[in-house]
């Protein structure tokens, strides 16, 4: 469709099509749109009216919103769907209440205007031929079938969508990602068969790719291209509801936002003659926003109280939660109590902003080391951080607290002051089973810490 150019409205120079079931009030509106010099088409029915639009798209359509059969909306809906007449403007009319009308003509992509108001209804006519768009010259050839097969199919369509999209926004049931992705592509394999789905966060931090596996590395490759998420952590549901990529195969794409703010990424890979397969990606980008929405909010949420919000390591409730778990795999570990040197001196000299970012480097790191490792961290209090390596010795434990300790000292940070300072840690390492009390553990470790202090500091000592 282009833009209708910018000359006088002449109402000669249009066909309008008019609906109306009663005879005499039809006889009455085709006088006065003939008398403002229009060409007029009056017809009894919507199936009729929607056979001859097909066959001649008019310049505009006028019909009641409600009747007996076939109601004006419903006429509307088909017409908008079909690509001969989808610019046609639509002008329906009821009496009663202005914005109740008003809404339901808005719903279905028309223009509103009050039955028994005939100057209102030449107005709305004049201005919707004006500013609709001009018809690209496409044509639909009917042929033997009944415009009533039209009609129910737009309405079957129309359902679909709607049950769809209720099942897209159910997703909002979903509090994490992984689960989210997971019932999406449980979905969306049932409506689309395609090669890959993917779907990536707003930080592109994340990314799930649902494909067979005998095609998972093609897969993964294109959903990260298009994604635009190169690098991220990847969710992989590998399963046999994919089917295999075909040649011809379309990527398509969309932006999941929430207003103004974006919130990630679709992507599916289909093949191109699926006839509905664009109109219903775009459905579920569309309705995927909510869901994804509230993921993202209980996600955060649930970090936010269980971490520490200064240097995002676990907090203690979180870590004790953690560690209990562990319990359950029947190994043992090695813990790691360190402390932070002179603390109180980096404060005095530093100010309070320079010792949280001593504090942050701290947390950095072991959260660094708590993923390279397989490790567990968190603030145990004030300068306090534990570290947990399961299944390690007192060897292997020693020489990863000896790793954090020297990587630590390693850091320069820079004050508000503008000066430059360091930071040192001592550290105690003890052994333990998860089968014994943790206090124990912990004590052990303690001990060496205190020990490591009073030998001098910035060391680690184990029991």
């Amino acid at each position: 469709m282009i833009p209708r150019e910018a000359t006088r409205f002449l109402p000669e120079d249009h066909t309008l099509v008019v609906v109306e079931p009663h005879a005499p009030a039809r006889e009455v509106l085709i006088r006065r749109f003939r008398a403002q010099g229009y060409r007029v088409i009056g017809l009894a029915t919507t199936v009729e009216a929607a056979t001859e639009a097909l066959l001649h798209p008019p310049s505009a359509v006028i019909a009641p919103m409600w009747m007996s059969g076939f109601s004006g909306v419903q006429l509307c809906q088909l017409l908008k769907a079909e690509a001969a007449t989808a610019h046609i403007p639509v002008v329906l009319t009821s009496p009663g209440e202005e914005h109740l009308g008003r809404l339901w003509a808005e719903l279905s992509g028309a223009s509103w205007a009050s039955e028994g108001s005939m100057g209102a209804l030449l107005r709305t006519v004049a201005r919707s031929i004006s500013a609709a768009p001009v018809g690209g010259g496409f044509f639909t050839i009917l042929g033997d079938i009944d415009i009533r097969d039209r009609i129910a199919a737009e309405l079957d369509r129309r359902l679909f969508e709607s049950l769809l999209a209720a099942e897209v926004r159910s997703l909002a049931a979903c509090e994490s990602f992984e689960r989210l992705f997971d019932q999406l592509s449980q979905l969306l394999s049932r409506v689309l068969p395609y090669a890959w789905l993917a779907l990536s966060t707003d930080a592109r931090d994340r990314l799930g790719v649902h494909a067979c596996p005998e095609h998972r590395d093609a897969a993964l490759a294109e959903a990260r291209k298009a994604t635009s998420a190169p690098d991220c952590e990847v969710l992989e549901v590998l399963d046999s509801d994919p089917r295999a990529p075909r040649s011809g195969d379309v990527i398509l794409v969309a932006e999941i936002s929430s207003g103004r703010t974006f919130l990630g990424t679709l992507a599916v890979s289909l093949a191109p003659s699926r006839h509905d397969g664009r109109a219903f990606f775009d459905l579920v980008a569309r309705e995927l926003a909510l869901p994804m929405r509230v993921a993202m909010l209980v996600e955060e949420a649930y970090t936010l109280a269980r971490t520490d919000p200064l240097t995002a390591v676990l907090n203690r409730r979180a870590f004790v939660e953690r560690l209990a778990a562990m319990g359950n795999e029947g190994r043992g570990y090695a813990l790691c109590y360190l402390d932070l040197d002179h603390f109180k001196a980096v404060n005095d000299r530093h100010g309070h902003a320079g010792g949280d970012l001593a504090l942050k480097a701290v947390g950095r790191i072991l959260r660094e080391r708590s993923e390279a490792a397989g490790g567990l961290a968190c603030r145990w209090g004030g300068e306090e951080f534990l570290f947990v390596l399961p299944g390690a010795g007192l060897e292997a434990g020693l020489r990863e607290a000896e790793r954090i300790r020297e990587e630590i000292a390693a850091v320069v940070l820079h004050a508000p002051t503008g000066e430059d300072f360091a930071v040192r840690i001592s550290a105690g390492l003890a052994v333990g089973l998860f089968s014994e009390p943790f206090e124990a553990v912990l004590t052990r470790a303690d001990a060496m810490l205190y020990r490591a202090k009073d030998e001098g500091r910035d060391r680690v000592l184990a029991a």
